[in-house]
């Protein structure tokens, strides 16, 4: 039906219907015909200026290990490139038209990670994949611009509004935080997603039946 819509250009038609029935995932990340609303830019590393640096990896040999019986396979020597503990790296995530229960739950996920609840890469079961943020920006608006600190619902029925007043600073119609007002914006989003969560799973499982 929404090809069909597509077709017949009636987007608004196609993108109602996909919003009604799409999964979280698909609104946040995309789906065949529907082009994904996150970007994640590159990671650099970077000194402690914020400059990019030349940077290498470091590389540890382990052995692997028989599960039946304990001992060591024969032959089973490798080799894992890894990042020292203490490298920074600097990169962006790039979000367009999410609803702000969407953004809760990218907030939710990076919290998760900030306090260790979920790693990155490979090997996390042998003390690999951890990270935290640091030096935290956040920067949003409204088009047409509008120089209020509201984030507006996107979707009736299940998004809200987010009144950001104190912390966040006004520029140009940008909505501005840093530091701990950045984190105190995504603890505030992430409480519309908590709230959000059930409503579109109950709207997304009657659309279904």
């Amino acid at each position: 039906m929404i090809r069909s819509y597509l077709r017949e250009n009636k987007s608004k038609e196609a993108m109602e219907l996909f919003f009604k029935n799409a999964c979280i995932l698909c609104k946040i990340f995309g789906a065949p015909s529907y082009t994904g609303k996150v970007t994640f830019s590159d990671a650099y590393p970077i000194d402690e200026n914020g400059k990019p640096f030349p940077f290498s990896f470091d590389i540890k040999t382990g052995i692997a290990i028989d599960r039946k019986t304990g001992a060591v396979y024969s032959g089973a020597l490798y080799t894992l490139e890894y990042v020292k503990p203490g490298v920074s790296f600097k990169f962006s995530i790039h979000c367009t038209n999410l609803p702000n229960y969407a953004l809760g739950l990218l907030a939710t996920v990076m919290s998760m990670i900030q306090t260790g609840d979920v790693k990155i890469g490979g090997f996390k079961t042998r003390g690999l994949g951890g990270i935290r943020f640091e030096k935290l920006f956040i920067r949003a608006r409204d088009l047409p611009k509008i120089e209020s600190p509201i984030l507006r619902s996107l979707e009736e029925g299940v998004d809200e509004e987010v009144d950001l007043s104190n912390l966040v600073t006004l520029k140009d119609g940008w909505l501005i935080a840093e530091g701990s007002s950045a984190w105190n914006v995504l603890r505030k989003l992430e409480e519309v997603w908590w709230r959000a969560g059930p409503k579109g799973r109950s709207n997304q499982t009657e659309s279904k039946r």
